[in-house]
């Protein structure tokens, strides 16, 4: 399996299947050993190497963590990095490991998906300050989704005609372009040749217009982004429809050695899923799992994982992002039947307005790293207070001891930065201390892919 390259190991530690212990400490923490999931073929230990230090050199405070930054706060620079952001996941990534990307994303932006919104968006929230700021490399953040520019009104496209009127504008563009380069001239010598001035003049703006052509279909193709421009009418924008694609290639770009989706959706999925079940199962008691809720759940792919896995439970996906809400519904609807159906709300995650313990489970799944520390604090709080007692937290996201995360290059790390503006932040942030500040106990922390920590704690009875 895919786990054996990342197992060299200086030293070895068997744990039982619900305690999570590491070797050594300070400088020389460097392994921590967590149980294979059950989906991975079961059975044997599964280990990944730490990196020696608390948190990666690129994050933080450190001279290396504020250069980055001075780079990327450079505009010009910063446009030129996200454009590269979205090309190490699509063709660095996807294309390469044969995730459809392009085609998952034409698939929801022919579809109907948009007739979602009506039934999912809570028109009362007030968006938080952060959650306004650009992710991923799209501009509108989380709140877009990719309505194609054939969807008027959701008639299909009629490209020749656009074609045509192409063709139309350009040539009167290019009339006008000689007429008013030849004014200019005429001025200047009255006495030159117009027809040969015109047709010269003509030639260069062709030539020019072909150009720039060029250039806007090579913009469009790596980056189709705008907004809508009359009800009925919307053109490209992103992050909803590329969302699951997004997901497939972060679990790839984990588990590279995989030999497939699949397999490498069953090691990090696997192992996250059998940490929130060895947590519950062991400072729970017999306590049944019957009300899940997802928090940040993005389109959903996390929230049919829980419900996959403890089907006879209560599974609602929250998110702050009425696009990606409404994908979810409309892959769901699209899915075989539950015994037990997702729900689906639009909420913010730091005041879902939900009862108080009225949980058995509350997880968050690749989210923090995208929240400044007074929204980290907000949703370990907010967890706190929907959980009923002996209910378990579960937060899977980036490893601060990831030795993966500490040895990457400048390049990629000046890439990743530049699509997450809360990084710093999330790396500086003591979560498993947070957690117990705020009545947590038993927490514990698991290295479950080579990339991917899952912290999961208990609410006292």
């Amino acid at each position: 399996m895919a786990f054996c390259t990342y197992a060299k190991l200086n030293s070895l530690c068997v744990v039982s299947s619900a305690t999570a212990l590491t070797v050594g400490n300070g400088r020389g923490r460097k392994v921590i050993i967590v149980p294979a999931a059950t989906t991975t073929g079961g059975g044997g230990t599964t280990s990944y190497e730490e990196g020696k230090l608390e948190r990666p050199r690129w994050t933080g405070e450190t001279s290396l963590s504020r250069l980055v930054g001075a780079l990327i706060s450079f505009k010009p620079l910063f446009s030129v990095l996200k454009l590269g952001a979205r090309q190490v996941l699509i063709s660095g990534t996807a294309e390469k490991t044969n995730i459809p990307w392009r085609e998952m994303t034409r698939e929801i932006l022919q579809s109907e998906v948009y007739k979602e919104m009506d039934s999912i968006q809570n028109s009362s929230i007030v968006y938080p300050d952060y959650y306004l700021n650009p992710f991923h490399a799209y501009d509108e953040g989380n709140l877009s989704w990719l309505k194609p520019i054939f969807a008027f009104f959701h008639k299909p496209l009629d490209e020749e005609a656009i074609k045509t009127d192409d063709k139309a504008i350009v040539s009167r563009l290019q009339r006008l372009s000689a007429v008013r380069h030849w004014h200019k001239s005429f001025r200047r010598n009255p006495n030159w040749n117009l027809d040969f001035l015109i047709e010269s003049c003509m030639e260069a703006k062709v030539q020019k217009d072909q150009r720039t052509l060029r250039t806007l279909e090579t913009a469009c193709d790596l980056d189709l982004e705008a907004n809508p421009v009359h009800p009925g009418f919307w053109l490209p924008k992103k992050a909803a429809a590329e969302a699951e694609a997004a997901t497939m290639s972060m679990v790839r770009r984990a588990i590279p050695d995989a030999s497939s989706l699949d397999e490498a959706n069953q090691i990090v999925r696997g192992n996250w899923l059998k940490a929130i079940e060895q947590h519950h199962h062991q400072f729970s008691g017999n306590t049944m799992i019957k009300n899940i809720l997802d928090i940040g759940c993005s389109v959903g792919v996390s929230s049919r994982y829980l419900a996959d896995k403890f089907s006879s439970a209560k599974v609602t996906g929250l998110d702050l992002s009425p696009y990606f809400l409404a994908v979810a519904q409309f892959k769901e609807k699209a899915s075989a039947p539950r015994t037990n159906p997702i729900s689906w709300v639009h909420a913010n995650g730091e005041d879902t307005g939900l009862p108080a313990k009225s949980c058995d489970v509350v997880s968050i799944a690749y989210v923090l790293h995208e929240c400044p520390n007074r929204a980290i604090v907000n949703l370990v709080k907010e967890a706190f207070r929907l959980l009923r007692p002996g209910g378990t937290f579960a937060v899977t996201d980036n490893s601060p001891k990831s030795k993966i995360l500490q040895e990457l290059s400048p390049v990629l790390f000046t890439l990743m930065k530049s699509t997450e503006p809360f990084l710093d932040e999330y790396y500086l942030t003591d979560l498993e201390g947070t957690m117990r500040e705020v009545g947590f106990v038993n927490v514990r922390t698991v290295l479950t892919d080579p990339r991917h920590r899952t912290v999961t704690a208990t609410v006292p009875y």
